[in-house]
């Protein structure tokens, strides 16, 4: 419908408030009956069960681990848009180049290029290992 991730979850929290049964079903289905939403959240299935999720803070990546963005656990707008100019969004593919100690940046090599992260932002970024 055309919304940034950056405004998606404010008006996902007010339509369920006022959606009936029929309208969110409705929805659902044009958007293809999504898993998670556009920050990585898992949605419950229709009977309330959670998926299983196992992921973790960039944070706890060491040097030249590999990995996927499974959440971004931001709603800051301003924040979010940032996040998504430098590519950092869900299923985005990355391995950690470098890790500098007593929590200070991260540096992130993505396809082309690299990406520092202070540990405010990276902390806030829950990623799965990949190999």
């Amino acid at each position: 419908m055309g919304y940034g991730w950056h405004e998606a979850h404010d008006l996902a929290d007010r339509l369920a408030e006022i959606g009936d049964d029929d309208f969110m079903n409705r929805m659902e289905e044009k958007a293809g009956f999504p898993t998670r939403c556009p920050h990585g959240e898992p949605i419950p299935s229709r009977e309330g069960v959670m998926p299983e999720i196992d992921d973790q803070p960039l944070t706890e990546l060491e040097d030249k681990d590999r990995g996927v963005i499974s959440r971004v656990r931001i709603r800051d707008p301003e924040r979010l848009q940032y996040l998504a100019g430098e590519g950092l969004v869900p299923e985005t593919h990355f391995q950690v180049a470098a890790k500098a100690p007593f929590g200070g940046p991260i540096r992130i090599g993505l396809e082309a290029r690299e990406v520092v992260l202070g540990t405010e932002i990276a902390s806030r970024l829950y990623v799965e290992r990949s190999s």
